[in-house]
C-alpha cells in the first residue's frame, strides 16, 4: 500500500513541477500566465498522451 501512495505522490509532484515550469516559461517570455482553464487544457493533453515539456515521466 505504501508503494502506491509513494507513486501517487510522485505523480502529483511531477505534474505540479511541470505546471510550474510552464508558468515560468510564460512569465520569462513576457506572456500572461495561464489561468485555471489553460492549465486544465495542458493537464488534459498530458493525460491523453502528449509528452511532458521536460520529457520526464511519472514514477
Amino acid at each position: 500500500m505504501w508503494c502506491l501512495l509513494r507513486r501517487f505522490a510522485g505523480s502529483c509532484r511531477v505534474v505540479f513541477n511541470e505546471a510550474l515550469n510552464l508558468q515560468k516559461k510564460h512569465y520569462e517570455a513576457g506572456e500572461k500566465k495561464l489561468g485555471y482553464p489553460g492549465l486544465c487544457k495542458e493537464l488534459t493533453a498530458w493525460r491523453n498522451g502528449a509528452p511532458l515539456p521536460s520529457g520526464r515521466t511519472a514514477p
